[in-house]
């Protein structure tokens, strides 16, 4: 053969790729999709059976609620160890709370800090702190009735010491 000249290669097509697997005729993909298809539609059939059920059972269940009975030792630890750090939780976080703008957390501190974070354009910082400042009345209130409860265990069992 002469320098230059063109060699004739011929390419055999029982040759294939050595990095693809052989499949049957059907793609993968459509075996997912109708696998997914199939799983939506257990997802809904059983989403429903189980709320029917859940709303009988709701609508009989007896909304009153048994007393429950401690010993004298249970209600002793509670008057003398428990209920004085709730109520110093109680006080603490509502101190915070109701608390000037130089109190880290409280409304006063988040609100300039929302103010501060809009200044510098970062209005999604902003919007976060105000959300935080919406639900601080809501935290209030629940403070509120965690100490009314306090109040309530301490004079029915604690002999109405504080």
């Amino acid at each position: 053969m002469p320098l230059g000249a063109p060699v004739k290669r011929t390419v055999s097509s029982s040759l294939r790729n050595p990095n693809t697997r052989r499949t049957c005729s059907t793609s993968a993909s459509a075996i997912v999709a109708v696998m997914n298809m199939w799983i939506r539609r257990i997802a809904v059939v059983g989403t429903a059976a189980l709320g029917l059920t859940t709303t009988g059972v709701a609508a009989a269940q007896d909304t009153s609620y048994a007393p429950i009975t401690i010993s004298p030792e249970q209600v002793k630890q509670l008057c003398e160890e428990r209920a004085p750090k709730i109520e110093d939780r109680i006080q603490r976080l509502t101190t915070r709370i109701n608390g000037g703008p130089d109190v880290a957390g409280s409304t006063a501190w988040l609100q300039a800090q929302a103010q501060k974070a809009r200044d510098a354009g970062n209005t999604a910082r902003a919007e976060r702190l105000e959300r935080r400042v919406a639900r601080r009345g809501e935290q209030l209130t629940k403070l509120g009735d965690a100490q009314r409860r306090v109040d309530t265990f301490q004079t029915n069992h604690c002999g109405g010491n504080k």
